[in-house]
């Protein structure tokens, strides 16, 4: 179970890290905006599909957890949207730093939930020894969508 959570907020500190370099960077490098936001989707992507394969689906199972994993896979496909966005704004755009700003604001505040309220709700509602089976599919899945958008 400490294995899993740790494994997650690992790839939060690395997002947030990107996320952060992202939004301090200058309209004028526009090389290293595109090289931090290709190092963003090769991090974001995969965890966020990954989470909601093996964790989020588990989550939705349980009466009391169900909520809340119905929010959270909301934000994703909220993030996945100003993520495509993103995508498609040239780095020299002032708008690019916008949809970044938003981008974070929308990530940290998932974070935030995650790991404060539903990591406490996983705990309570799901047998410790099926963490080890969500940590196997969490890394098979993240490695399968890394794999196929590098």
């Amino acid at each position: 179970m400490k294995a899993f959570f740790d494994e997650l907020k690992k790839d939060h500190k690395e997002v947030k890290d990107i996320l952060e370099k992202m939004s301090s960077s200058s309209k004028t490098a526009e090389k290293s905006r595109e090289k931090l936001f290709a190092q963003l989707k090769e991090e974001l992507v995969p965890h966020m599909k990954a989470e909601n394969v093996a964790f989020y689906s588990v989550l939705m199972d349980k009466k009391n957890a169900r909520q809340n994993a119905l929010e959270a896979t909301e934000e994703h496909n909220l993030t996945e949207m100003v993520f495509r966005q993103l995508e498609e704004t040239p780095a020299k755009d002032e708008l690019w730093a916008v949809k970044v700003k938003v981008l974070k604001d929308l990530i940290e505040h998932h974070i935030e939930e995650e790991e404060q309220e539903i990591f406490e709700i996983a705990q309570e509602e799901i047998e410790k020894d099926d963490f080890k089976q969500i940590m196997q599919a969490f890394q098979q899945e993240k490695e399968k969508v890394k794999s196929s958008i590098s």
